[in-house]
Protein backbone atom coordinates (compact mmCIF):
# COMPACT_ATOMS: atom_id res chain seq x y z
CA UNK A 1 0.00 0.00 0.00
CA UNK A 2 1.54 3.36 -0.91
CA UNK A 3 1.27 6.15 1.51
CA UNK A 4 -0.56 9.54 0.02
CA UNK A 5 -1.13 13.18 1.59
CA UNK A 6 -5.31 13.78 2.47
CA UNK A 7 -6.61 16.22 0.28
CA UNK A 8 -9.39 18.30 0.82
CA UNK A 9 -12.26 19.24 -1.86
CA UNK A 10 -13.99 22.40 -1.13
CA UNK A 11 -17.42 23.20 -2.11
CA UNK A 12 -20.10 25.37 -0.52
CA UNK A 13 -23.41 24.70 1.16
CA UNK A 14 -25.55 27.61 3.08
CA UNK A 15 -28.64 27.09 5.49
CA UNK A 16 -29.21 30.64 7.85
CA UNK A 17 -32.59 32.63 8.11
CA UNK A 18 -32.64 34.93 5.08
CA UNK A 19 -30.27 32.65 3.39
CA UNK A 20 -30.55 29.12 1.52
CA UNK A 21 -27.17 29.84 -0.65
CA UNK A 22 -23.70 31.14 -0.05
CA UNK A 23 -25.02 33.74 -2.58
CA UNK A 24 -27.88 34.88 -0.55
CA UNK A 25 -25.79 35.16 2.48
CA UNK A 26 -23.00 37.63 0.79
CA UNK A 27 -26.20 39.34 -0.48
CA UNK A 28 -27.83 39.61 3.06
CA UNK A 29 -24.28 40.99 4.65
CA UNK A 30 -23.38 43.24 1.47
CA UNK A 31 -27.05 45.14 2.11
CA UNK A 32 -26.68 44.86 5.56
CA UNK A 33 -30.00 43.36 6.31
CA UNK A 34 -31.36 42.24 10.13
CA UNK A 35 -32.84 38.52 9.60
CA UNK A 36 -34.10 38.22 13.07
CA UNK A 37 -36.56 39.89 15.37
CA UNK A 38 -39.50 39.22 17.64
CA UNK A 39 -40.85 35.74 16.91
CA UNK A 40 -44.82 34.44 18.69
CA UNK A 41 -43.44 31.89 21.61
CA UNK A 42 -46.20 29.64 20.23
CA UNK A 43 -43.81 29.14 17.06
CA UNK A 44 -40.55 27.95 18.79
CA UNK A 45 -43.44 25.40 20.74
CA UNK A 46 -43.66 27.47 23.89
CA UNK A 47 -46.66 27.97 26.55
CA UNK A 48 -47.97 28.50 29.33
CA UNK A 49 -45.74 29.77 32.78
CA UNK A 50 -42.31 29.24 29.81
CA UNK A 51 -43.47 32.48 28.07
CA UNK A 52 -44.99 34.64 30.57
CA UNK A 53 -43.30 38.29 31.29
CA UNK A 54 -40.66 37.32 28.54
CA UNK A 55 -39.97 38.10 24.85
CA UNK A 56 -38.66 36.24 22.31
CA UNK A 57 -36.30 37.00 19.46
CA UNK A 58 -34.93 34.56 16.82
CA UNK A 59 -33.83 34.71 13.40
CA UNK A 60 -35.73 31.81 11.72
CA UNK A 61 -35.33 29.58 8.54
CA UNK A 62 -37.86 29.92 6.56
CA UNK A 63 -38.79 28.72 2.70
CA UNK A 64 -36.57 25.66 3.65
CA UNK A 65 -39.02 22.92 2.28
CA UNK A 66 -39.28 24.88 -0.82
CA UNK A 67 -35.58 24.52 -1.50
CA UNK A 68 -34.81 20.95 0.51
CA UNK A 69 -35.52 18.33 -1.64
CA UNK A 70 -34.96 14.96 0.11
CA UNK A 71 -34.92 12.72 -2.53
CA UNK A 72 -31.10 13.37 -3.15
CA UNK A 73 -30.35 12.76 0.50
CA UNK A 74 -29.35 8.84 0.34
CA UNK A 75 -29.17 7.73 3.61
CA UNK A 76 -29.31 4.24 5.07
CA UNK A 77 -32.32 3.20 6.76
CA UNK A 78 -33.13 7.32 7.30
CA UNK A 79 -36.00 9.35 5.50
CA UNK A 80 -34.27 12.37 4.88
CA UNK A 81 -38.07 14.00 4.65
CA UNK A 82 -38.68 12.85 8.47
CA UNK A 83 -35.73 14.42 9.41
CA UNK A 84 -36.11 17.70 12.63
CA UNK A 85 -35.17 20.84 10.81
CA UNK A 86 -31.76 21.12 12.86
CA UNK A 87 -30.80 17.84 11.26
CA UNK A 88 -32.15 18.67 7.88
CA UNK A 89 -30.42 22.23 7.19
CA UNK A 90 -26.44 21.09 7.30
CA UNK A 91 -27.56 18.20 5.37
CA UNK A 92 -29.11 20.39 3.16
CA UNK A 93 -25.79 22.20 3.22
CA UNK A 94 -23.59 19.31 2.82
CA UNK A 95 -25.41 18.25 -0.61
CA UNK A 96 -25.15 21.61 -1.77
CA UNK A 97 -21.49 22.05 -0.86
CA UNK A 98 -20.87 18.43 -2.66
CA UNK A 99 -22.34 19.77 -5.58
CA UNK A 100 -20.28 23.11 -5.50
CA UNK A 101 -17.30 20.83 -5.25
CA UNK A 102 -18.53 18.96 -8.49
CA UNK A 103 -19.66 15.52 -6.79
CA UNK A 104 -16.11 13.71 -6.81
CA UNK A 105 -16.03 10.39 -7.25
CA UNK A 106 -14.90 8.47 -3.79
CA UNK A 107 -15.21 5.82 -1.68
CA UNK A 108 -17.41 6.64 1.14
CA UNK A 109 -14.72 5.70 3.76
CA UNK A 110 -12.97 8.59 2.46
CA UNK A 111 -15.17 11.02 2.91
CA UNK A 112 -15.98 13.79 5.66
CA UNK A 113 -18.08 17.03 5.59
CA UNK A 114 -17.10 19.24 8.17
Amino acid sequence: MTRFEPIAIVGQGCVLPGAHTPEALADLVMEGRTVYGPVDPAALGLRGAAVEGRRFVSGRVSGFADVFDPAKARLKNIDAAELDPVCAWPLKAALDAWGDAGRPKVKPSALGVF
